[in-house]
């Protein structure tokens, strides 16, 4: 049995690279073309490559996630440590997808209480979390409201911690199935089946990579109203340097 899980998992590996190699190939041409041909674009040509785009990166975020799923069920992850500033990390992330959230009518806003705040972690895999939190607000948040991310010091456990905050104006999870979001291949169905389309493993595999860069996630939502992600990470002393690359059973 324990072999047999192994293939499935070295199988789906295989598949998924596969599938993740042409639709890069089609993101890459698509930016050539907007590079290149910016000004010469029809309107409708446009509206054509945005859509192709759009698809392409929702398909390239679901391959990625199969792939750090398989992963961490292989029973080793990999994580290269070096201190990471979370602040300039997560303006950039928020940056990079404002694009998108603007496209859909949806503001994202950034507020932080320090300039700087140094974590030991994979910048890799915060990115993979912080990506995950955001496009989920961008997709269940309707269009003309608002996402607002937060960044703040605070005391869990009786450590200092950096909390990174996703609020979104959503449509929210209903109170008793808060729990179930964090499960692979759960859905909380009657919302999503309404809105989009999704596989049940993101969140999943965000409270899994939260996990291994010792950070906690909460979640407080109601339904209707929205949604607040929480991420702890404990914080470094400012003279602490250090890079180390660590496999992980998990």
């Amino acid at each position: 049995l324990k072999r047999a899980i192994e293939m499935k998992d070295e199988m789906l590996m295989l598949i998924t690279h596969e599938l993740k190699t042409p639709m890069s190939v089609i993101t890459s041409s698509i930016q050539a073309v907007e590079l290149i041909y910016n000004n010469e674009l029809p309107d409708k040509v446009r509206k054509y490559l945005n859509k192709i785009k759009q698809n392409t990166y929702r398909q390239l975020k679901l391959v990625n996630n199969i792939l750090d799923n398989t992963r961490a069920n292989s029973g080793i992850f990999r994580i290269n440590r070096t201190n990471a500033d979370v602040v300039q990390l997560t303006r950039a992330l928020i940056d990079s997808i404002s694009v998108f959230a603007e496209r859909k009518g949806v503001r994202i806003s950034f507020s932080s209480e320090m300039e700087q705040s140094i974590i030991q972690a994979d910048v890799d895999i915060y990115e993979r979390i912080l990506l995950n939190l955001l496009s989920n607000a961008v997709k269940y948040t309707p269009e003309g409201r608002s996402i607002e991310v937060l960044i703040y010091q605070t005391v869990l456990k009786a450590k200092r911690q950096v909390c990174i905050q996703v609020k979104d104006d959503g449509i929210g999870i209903p109170n008793d199935q808060k729990e179930l979001i964090f499960e692979r291949f759960q859905r909380v169905d009657r919302i999503a089946s309404r809105h989009s389309e999704g596989t049940g493993i993101g969140l999943y595999l965000v409270k899994t990579l939260v996990s291994l860069l010792d950070g906690e996630i909460k979640v407080d939502s109601k339904e209707g109203v929205g949604s607040t992600f929480s991420l702890y990470f404990p914080l470094m002393k400012q003279n602490k340097v250090s890079e180390e690359s660590t496999v992980f059973n998990t």
